[in-house]
């Protein structure tokens, strides 16, 4: 099979993040629709951090719920998101594992 260069558009990942709860950690699953992003513009979009990084890349989810409401992707609620460490973290982790092909196999 060939390689394509063109790689725009979007692609979707499971995104898990651990939670902290009284006794240890749970870990909560969404899934997250990212851009693709250059090699340019990958570099310029990490300046910032994860957060910078993540406004950039992130395209909508689903599973992202407030007491057990769906929380529509707006950039307001993108906002929301990125004041949560651990969702921010496990966030660009997974875009990073993704984009550089090194993903865990289960």
């Amino acid at each position: 099979m060939a390689f394509n260069l063109n790689r725009k558009g979007t692609f979707k990942s499971d995104v898990s993040i651990n939670v902290p709860v009284n006794e240890g950690t749970v870990t909560e699953t969404i899934k997250v629709e990212f851009k693709r992003l250059s090699t340019d513009e990958l570099k310029k979009a990490q300046r910032g951090g994860d957060a910078s990084l993540l406004r950039e890349v992130v395209a909508g989810w689903d599973g992202v719920t407030n007491d057990g409401a769906p929380v529509p992707f707006t950039p307001e609620n993108l906002e929301a998101f990125l004041q949560v460490p651990t969702a921010v973290r496990a966030t660009a982790l997974t875009y990073a594992q993704d984009i550089l092909g090194i993903r865990e196999k289960n």
